[in-house]
């Protein structure tokens, strides 16, 4: 046990030949069989979540979300992207903040984000999104399939519907390929 744990969601664009990352999870240690069950389908929902985004909103998915020619290489690029975002946070300070900038370093008083009443969605809203992102797969069934090593020695799974791993996304559901 021990070390870190990470799983990538990474979306293929059969068409293009193109990989993209949906989502990614990531802490230390192994999670248990249970946490598994829960994050294989919270991350089935993540998948249909953003394939519906896209449907959604395909021009504004396609400008900002980079694309690499394979699993590993779409991965690399967010790690490189992760990386960076994480570097910049640790160096950061408000802008005209005097003290802060010159606290020692794990001294700076800790960001508070108060939040209001009536802001995010009720939980009626958010129980019918969570409703609606599960309609999109048309009442198929969902299953994780195994699937090897990519080039780079990761594991990698396959979201299949139905037992099918081709999909053929449209506006208001998916439908399987024949």
């Amino acid at each position: 046990m021990g070390g870190n744990y990470s799983k990538w969601i990474v979306l293929e664009d059969l068409q293009h030949t193109k990989f993209r990352v949906a989502n990614y999870v990531g802490y230390g240690g192994a999670p248990t069989t249970r946490m598994t069950q829960e994050m294989d389908k919270n991350d089935a929902w993540n998948v249909l979540n953003c394939l519906r985004n896209a449907t959604r909103f395909p021009e504004k998915d396609r400008s900002q979300w980079p694309a690499a020619d394979s699993i590993d290489g779409a991965v690399s690029q967010e790690e490189i992207r992760m990386q960076e975002l994480w570097d910049q946070a640790l160096h950061w300070t408000a802008p005209g903040s005097f003290a802060r900038e010159h606290e020692p370093f794990g001294k700076k008083p800790k960001p508070i984000a108060k939040a209001t009443k009536g802001s995010g969605p009720s939980e009626d809203e958010l129980q019918q999104m969570i409703k609606e992102v599960w309609d999109f797969a048309g009442g198929k069934r969902l299953k994780w399939r195994r699937m090897g090593r990519t080039p780079a020695g990761r594991k990698y799974e396959v979201l299949t519907l139905d037992r099918r791993v081709e999909l053929l996304v449209g506006l208001t559901s998916i439908e399987v390929s024949k």
